[in-house]
């Protein structure tokens, strides 16, 4: 059983094992696992990051949300107070209108009034001046009852 088991050569077997066990762990193994060590940092971070920014982007869509509601609400005001002003806008361009209208209306009344007089006035001196001829015909003379004529004309 001698030649089965070297225990010379099971020693410098173990003592090479160890010498590459501790040179994969101290150069191989250890800087391997900082770097994984490392790129686990660095992943956790991004991971933090990308949270923060989702927590910021919500904000930022729950803000302009708000932005959109808070316009619309001041949308509706504007539109509200623009129907308002509209309406008194309206009104006043009617009451303009009608007082426009009772100004040419009122206008038209004194202008058919004057020519009212203006007619009668010429039809008056148009019946005086028949009826001065009619007397002329009737007395012979044209100044015959002319002042009676004349005034009767201004009674009518």
């Amino acid at each position: 059983m001698e030649g089965l088991l070297d225990f010379g050569s099971l020693a410098i077997q173990a003592v090479n094992l160890a010498v590459v066990a501790y040179v994969l762990k101290r150069f191989v193994f250890s800087p391997y696992l900082a770097y994984l060590d490392e790129e686990q940092a660095k992943r956790d971070e991004i991971e933090r990051s990308h949270e923060v920014v989702r927590e910021a982007e919500e904000s930022a869509r729950k803000k302009a949300a708000g932005i959109v509601e808070e316009a619309k609400r001041e949308g509706k005001n504007i539109r509200e107070e623009s129907k308002t002003l509209a309406k008194q806008e309206a009104s006043l361009i009617v009451f303009e209108a009608n007082k426009e209208a009772e100004a040419v209306r009122a206008k038209g009344l004194a202008d058919i009034g004057n020519e009212r007089r203006a007619l009668e006035e010429s039809l008056r001196a148009k019946v005086v001046s028949v009826a001065l001829k009619i007397n002329e015909k009737v007395f012979g003379k044209s100044e015959a009852n002319a002042d009676l004529v004349k005034s009767l004309a201004k009674d009518l």
